[in-house]
């Protein structure tokens, strides 16, 4: 569809990555050879900050060309699933290719440069942390309550995922079934686990008997 869209334009198309066949060692070298970028997510920010214009696109859907005066609205969306709503038709593409403007490309590019950089993540990140300390150290806490209710969360998600495990053979149901069983000579929490079981199954059969276990 992008192919047929860019060629109605007038606009030579490439693909690359693995999906494409045609993989890349250097993938942050190649945007900027070219004006145009069509990609969701992290991919869409990545081509921003290397100047290009940026039409949100991906199998489910088609977004809109990231223009300045709306990446407010996209960045906390983070530029992803939920603003491809529009069908992946070459009509509603041609569309999107039809707003690229440089200078609103040079705009969106300083200001992706200026929020997404390593420095403004791990400054947010350090205020995170923060506010979460802060919040902590300010609070009350009641370890047995708090996991006495973990206890009864798990044992409510254990029997909603048991009871859909009956209806679908690949669910976690199925490996809590299937694999996380009591090991003869074991004690305490510790369990016998299949290596094909489902990591999160997993993780939740530990946890919920860990928390049982709690005094």
């Amino acid at each position: 569809m992008i192919k047929k869209a860019c060629l109605q334009e007038g606009v030579t198309v490439d693909a690359v990555g693995a999906d494409a066949r045609i993989p890349v060692a250097e993938p942050e070298a190649v945007p900027p050879a070219y004006d145009l970028v069509f990609a969701k997510t992290r991919c869409a920010l990545e081509a921003m900050c290397l100047g290009c214009a940026v039409v949100l696109c991906d199998f489910a859907g088609v977004g809109p060309m990231v223009p300045a005066e709306r990446f407010d609205e996209l960045r906390p969306m983070n530029f992803g699933g939920g603003v491809l709503i529009q069908p992946l038709k070459p009509e509603i593409l041609r569309r999107e290719i039809a707003r690229y403007n440089p200078d609103d490309a040079a705009a969106v590019c300083v200001r992706a440069r200026a929020e997404a950089g390593l420095q403004m993540a791990v400054a947010q990140w350090e205020r995170l942390y923060e506010a979460v300390i802060t919040e902590f150290r300010g609070s009350t806490t009641d370890r047995h309550s708090e996991h006495r209710a973990s206890a009864d969360y798990f044992r409510r998600w254990s029997c909603e995922v048991a009871s859909a495990g009956s209806t679908r053979k690949s669910t976690n149901s199925g490996a809590f079934h299937r694999w996380a069983r009591r090991s003869p000579s074991s004690h305490g929490t510790r369990c016998r686990i299949g290596h094909d079981a489902n990591p999160e199954a997993k993780t939740g059969w530990l946890m919920r008997h860990s928390l049982l276990a709690s005094p």
